[in-house]
């Protein structure tokens, strides 16, 4: 309840600066009479999408020599294109802006319309081979319809899939017949192709921000990358300095870059990528403070009081972010 609220309510509407219904549903809202459940409404979507895609994993696991591979596709097909059909019906026009949806639903029936069609080119490709070796190729395809779906009918959540199956291509393909042991020349491949990744989807949020093309979508592509670079980084710093080549030069370059995007978030104030830079400046500097070190009660010792110490730095910074109203 928020009385204050409640009280100044009336005299917004007398006033002209609220109409009458709208006064009536924020003065509701006010007295604590209503409450949104559109977050948890979500969570049960996600929840359906989830489990309907468990249950077709099952169904073909179980069901694939009773029904056969032609059944199987044709079924898959045939539910993607419900889901799809009815996305097409119910969607909104297209804008390079924020869009609205009509329903909770529409983002996750778009959302299980592509996990469906993109199971299906996964099964087609298993059961009969179409590109052979060059199997990686339908993640990428895959990868290009849902940014495509994701970008007309204005979805975040689809677009982080499509950006993360867009990465899982660059690392089986990377890492496709070769070990991914830290000490291998395999896993300085996939390193190298996941940092490349997180940078491409930064540039790309940067450039629909400054484009103006679905704006919105930044933070998706900014965490992402983000947090690819990061760990990319983190994966040549982690690595025994007795077999991992250039463990000190990742490291460095992970102080560095986490430096650079602490103060680019905190001039932003977006606390979410300040965590991201905090969390990757530890790992950086525990790396290179603790190579010297064989003590295990000082190891310990360290752990305790910087583990502390940086989640003190965390919280104090998220209240003075909150406080700016931009937390």
């Amino acid at each position: 309840m928020n009385p204050e609220v409640a009280q100044a309510i009336p005299g917004l509407v007398e006033r002209g600066v609220l109409q009458a219904e709208d006064g009536t549903v924020q003065l509701r809202v006010a007295r604590g009479e209503l409450l949104s459940v559109r977050g948890e409404l979500r969570a049960l979507w996600w929840l359906g999408v989830t489990l309907v895609m468990a249950g077709v994993g099952v169904l073909i696991a179980e069901k694939a020599q009773q029904l056969g591979p032609l059944a199987i596709t044709l079924g898959l097909s045939a539910a993607a294109a419900g889901c799809l059909g009815w996305v097409v019906r119910h969607g909104p026009s297209f804008s390079w802006g924020q869009g609205e949806s009509e329903t909770v639903a529409f983002d996750y029936v778009l959302l299980l319309g592509a996990s469906l069609l993109a199971a299906d080119m996964a099964y087609i490709e298993v059961q009969f081979r179409t590109l052979g070796l060059g199997w990686p190729w339908h993640l990428l395809l895959g990868s290009l319809i849902m940014a495509a779906l994701s970008v007309r009918y204005d979805s975040r959540l689809l677009f982080s899939l499509a950006l993360t199956t867009f990465a899982a291509w660059r690392g089986v393909t990377a890492s496709t017949f070769v070990s991914f042991a830290w000490f291998t020349t395999s896993a300085m491949t996939v390193r190298i192709n996941t940092l490349g990744c997180g940078v491409l989807f930064v540039a790309l949020g940067f450039a629909m921000t400054r484009l103006d093309r679905k704006a919105h979508f930044e933070p998706v592509a900014a965490h992402l990358g983000w947090s690819l670079v990061l760990g990319a980084m983190a994966q040549g710093a982690l690595g025994p300095s007795h077999r991992a080549e250039g463990w000190l030069g990742w490291s460095l370059a992970l102080l560095a870059t986490a430096a650079g995007l602490a103060v680019l978030a905190w001039v932003g104030r977006r606390f979410t990528l300040l965590l991201l830079a905090v969390l990757a400046l530890y790992v950086a500097a525990s790396r290179l403070i603790l190579e010297g070190v064989h003590d295990e009660q000082a190891v310990v010792a360290y752990f305790l009081v910087s583990g502390v110490l940086t989640v003190v730095a965390l919280l104090a910074a998220h209240r003075v972010l909150r406080r700016s109203g931009d937390a």
